[in-house]
């Protein structure tokens, strides 16, 4: 099963509640903007935020990504694995192939830069 975003399954604060992963338009152009617009911030806030929270806390089943109890790995490597590869089983999108690996080492920094200390 190829688990590579290619229909974009992003959940947007908007669509956080459907389990389908609907993408929405404004995350098919976000994804198309040009690199410089694509900071781990704005990455985080348009990709992760609908079901992490914009406080990496989580929601309903999510996990939070603040509290340091991680379930796939805490470390740099690990979160960028999770990102990559997803967690297709538990509805997070594997975004390998439409995020680049800078991207994915900048939004995992971003995460663990924002963990509660």
């Amino acid at each position: 099963m190829d688990r590579r975003v290619s229909w974009l399954p992003v959940r947007t604060p908007a669509t956080a509640s459907r389990r389908d992963g609907s993408a929405q338009v404004k995350n098919l152009r976000f994804l198309q903007s040009s690199p410089s617009e694509r900071t781990a911030g704005a990455l985080y806030a348009q990709l992760c935020a609908g079901c992490h929270g914009a406080d990496l806390k989580g929601k309903d089943n999510i996990p939070s990504l603040a509290d340091r109890q991680w379930i796939y790995g805490g470390t740099s490597a690990a979160i960028q694995k999770s990102i990559s590869q997803g967690v297709i089983s538990k509805g997070m999108p594997a975004w390998e192939g439409v995020l680049s690996s800078k991207e994915t080492a900048q939004l995992a920094a971003y995460i663990l830069q924002h963990q509660h200390k």
